[in-house]
């Protein structure tokens, strides 16, 4: 086996597209954490009624675009080496890009600036705050963990009915 046969020599395809389905995996896990955390705690995810319906997506999808931002950068890397480290950076951030920009949000809907602040430590420490940090670490994990696989020359199981081709 040559060093060519290995990795991403081939091109950065498989990588932008694991990173694209990962992103969809993860808006599906965040939309299906919220609503089972918000059904057990029997809170709304944006409890303030002055917030308006934009907030809530608009916080999620700017955390939807920083996990696919860094699956892609981490896919254009030669190889994965490092599977912890970056997926706890990425939870990190997301949870504080999630807090950020709800706030700056909500203070602008209100015409505030002191509302920022406010917002920001009202929902910096609650359960949806945590859990779409957690819930980015656990996809890009599992997306570096796919891309590592791929890098070492794993393949497609195959089927005890699929017979060499060869033969």
């Amino acid at each position: 086996m040559t060093s060519s046969e290995h990795g991403r020599e081939g091109g950065l395809g498989y990588g932008f597209a694991l990173a694209g389905f990962a992103s969809f995996f993860y808006v599906a896990l965040v939309v299906c954490v919220f609503g089972v955390l918000s059904l057990l705690l029997d809170q709304d995810v944006v409890p303030e009624r002055d917030a308006g319906p934009v907030l809530g997506p608009a916080s999620v999808a700017a955390c939807v675009l920083a996990v696919l931002i860094a699956m892609i950068t981490l896919a254009a890397r030669p190889a994965v080496t490092h599977v912890v480290g970056p997926s706890v950076l990425t939870g990190v951030v997301v949870s504080a890009l999630y807090v950020v920009v709800g706030a700056a949000l909500y203070g602008l809907g209100a015409n505030d600036p002191a509302a920022i602040l406010g917002w920001l430590l009202a929902h910096v420490s609650t359960a949806f705050t945590i859990a779409i940090g957690v819930v980015a670490a656990v996809v890009q994990s599992l997306f570096l963990l796919v891309l590592a696989r791929h890098d070492a020359g794993g393949r497609r199981p195959r089927w005890g009915w699929e017979g060499d081709e060869r033969e």
